[in-house]
């Protein structure tokens, strides 16, 4: 089987319209589910960014499961902020940002965390530190987590909502749309190159850069008036002592990358690069941290007899300080890692970054920075790419120089504190410039194509692959390819 845009979009349509069916027969969480399975599986393959049925049932959703109006009578002085969290992560996506501003504030803050194990750990102690009241809802049926959601929303009664969810987090949406006119609504579109559900149930839309922007506008239909624009900072955990390598670092420059697998396949050419630094500089060693199907460097490191000098783990919690331990940081390609970008710029690395794609692209790594200097990171080509990585390796004090220079290019702390709570009360201030352009996302989609086909499509079949019978159904020949693969 080839996986192909028709194929997607008539097994999107399936879930859509076993989604309404449900709704109609009154089978709210089969509905959810549903949901929940067609925004997954846009998210995982963009060919388009938002979905007028899904917002329209998600309403419907919530019409259905609340039935009485809400008693909003204020109960402090204060003002109150709800910070609803999906991920809870501990150096990813913005929540310490977020809460860091908070703890700085004058705001009642309730936090609202669909998370909590070994990956949280940080962010609930600086919780409990600053003694905010938090409440964890951990629910499998989305229906009780919609119902539980709502429910602790509405008994603290706030003025502001902000949101950090997922593209597909069905049941933080629904409840947040029952409180429409009640309070001021935020989504922090930290997911803007992809898919999401939401478009229809916030009052604002916090983007870190132009791309969202400019996607949010034209092809999620999010008027311009609700798109708010503030760059984000990377968070230093300088109390976290670095944890060594298991591996010889001595008289080496060490190369690092990291992020999710997925951002270095669908192209060879990020590997390409590696296997040319290693064979061009024999001080070289190369680290790889992130997560997902490590095999895809298991077979490229067997097959280029690189052992000994390519390495990958799992992340860390001491990355700022494997960024400090290392030579320069090379970007993952095709799809680049805004966060990590960040990071080593933080900490004084060189992010070369490699977009063949153009300035109206994803991957335009100057989007992320503030734009304060004219240090060049990233190229047009993999030989430019190549290239530049010749020279720093070979001029180490010419590294150093411009290394030390682009750690001005990420917004601080206070800055960001001050935009963010000016959009609060009304402002639409930004740090950076609101740019204006097109966006080939035909172009972007087509990566996430060629993923799906990989290793027999197996990817793929996973997207509907659950423990609902009524699922596995459907989609039964997806079922049994997923099991025998």
């Amino acid at each position: 089987m080839i996986v192909t845009e028709e194929i997607i979009n008539s097994d999107f349509n399936k879930l859509k319209k076993s989604a309404r069916n449900a709704l109609e027969k009154n089978d709210l969480k089969f509905a959810a589910l549903c949901m929940q399975k067609a925004a997954t599986l846009m998210y995982n393959s963009n060919l388009i960014y938002a979905d007028a049925e899904l917002e329209e049932d998600m309403h419907i959703l919530e019409k259905k499961i609340f039935t009485d109006k809400i008693n909003f009578i204020k109960k402090s002085d204060k003002k109150r902020i709800v910070f609803y969290d999906y991920f809870v992560l501990d150096n990813r996506g913005l929540t310490e940002q977020y809460l860091n501003s908070f703890f700085e504030s004058e705001y009642e803050v309730l936090f609202i965390g669909c998370y909590k194990g070994e990956k949280s750990t940080e962010i609930y102690r600086k919780l409990k530190k600053y003694n905010f009241r938090t409440e964890i809802i951990i629910e499998k049926n989305i229906i009780k987590k919609t119902k539980r959601i709502e429910k602790t929303i509405e008994e603290f009664k706030p003025e502001i909502i902000l949101a950090h969810t997922a593209p597909f987090d069905v049941a933080s949406l629904v409840a947040i749309a029952h409180f429409q006119g009640k309070c001021k609504r935020y989504l922090s579109n930290i997911t803007d190159h992809a898919f999401w559900l939401g478009t229809t149930i916030f009052d604002f839309f916090i983007e870190f850069r132009n791309y969202g922007y400019n996607i949010s506008k034209k092809y999620r239909g999010i008027s311009e008036n609700k798109l708010l624009l503030l760059p984000y900072y990377p968070i230093i955990n300088r109390e976290i002592n670095f944890d060594g390598f298991n591996f010889d670092t001595t008289g080496k420059k060490l190369i690092f990358s990291g992020g999710s697998i997925y951002k270095i396949q669908g192209s060879p050419v990020f590997l390409e690069i590696v296997k040319y630094i290693l064979e061009n500089h024999s001080d070289t060693i190369f680290l790889f941290l992130g997560n997902g199907d490590f095999s895809y460097l298991e077979n490229f490191v067997k097959e280029n007899s690189l052992q000994g000098r390519f390495f990958y783990s799992k992340e860390r919690k001491d990355i700022y300080e494997v960024f400090k331990h290392c030579t320069l940081y090379l970007n993952t390609y095709p799809m680049l890692g805004g966060l990590m970008t960040q990071y080593a710029c933080i900490a004084g690395k060189l992010p070369v970054t490699l977009n063949t794609n153009g300035l109206h692209h994803c991957n335009n790594v100057d989007e992320l920075l503030l734009g304060k200097t004219d240090i060049s990171i990233q190229y047009k080509s993999k030989e430019d790419c190549e290239r530049i990585i010749d020279y720093y390796l070979n001029n180490p004090n010419e590294l150093e120089s411009i290394s030390r220079k682009i750690k001005s290019e990420i917004i601080s702390a206070d800055e960001f504190r001050k935009y963010l709570f000016g959009f609060f009360e009304g402002k639409n201030d930004s740090p950076i410039e609101k740019k204006y352009y097109d966006i080939d996302v035909k172009e972007w989609a087509d990566g996430y194509l060629k993923r799906f086909n990989e290793n027999k499509c197996i990817s793929y079949y996973k997207q509907f692959t659950c423990k609902s019978i009524k699922i596995g159904i459907i989609f039964f020949k997806y079922f049994i390819k997923s099991i025998f693969l």
